[in-house]
């Protein structure tokens, strides 16, 4: 389950930088999961709240937000959600190599004190 190494992941992250600017309790963070992540964000939030406990992030409320998938087609220029396991244009059948910003997981942002 790469969840786990994504946990320890953001949790060293976080960790870090909350040192760095002093801050001691994180109540609150944001965690963007791309759609088209190869995360799964049930087991992603079971291993956030079953890891968490005794690191930085104990007792946080932490939001787990799903980017949908948006692409352009570069040929008819139309908008649409890419679907696997092709990713073509639903207008013209172009195929669209999906962004990045839609297989990415990134720490959105953290509050603490």
């Amino acid at each position: 389950m790469h969840e786990l190494s994504l946990v320890a992941s953001i949790i060293e992250s976080i960790d870090r930088d909350a040192r760095d600017r002093a801050i001691k309790k994180i109540t609150r963070a944001r965690i963007v999961v791309g759609e088209l992540s190869s995360v799964n964000t049930r087991a992603l939030s079971f291993a956030l709240e079953n890891v968490g406990g005794g690191t930085v992030l104990e007792g946080a409320e932490i939001e787990i937000f799903v980017r949908e998938a948006r692409e352009k087609c570069r040929d008819c220029r139309r908008e649409f959600k890419p679907l696997p396991p092709f990713y073509q244009c639903p207008a013209c059948g172009q195929t669209v190599v999906p962004g990045a910003e839609s297989r990415q997981v990134y720490i959105d942002y953290y509050e603490g004190e």
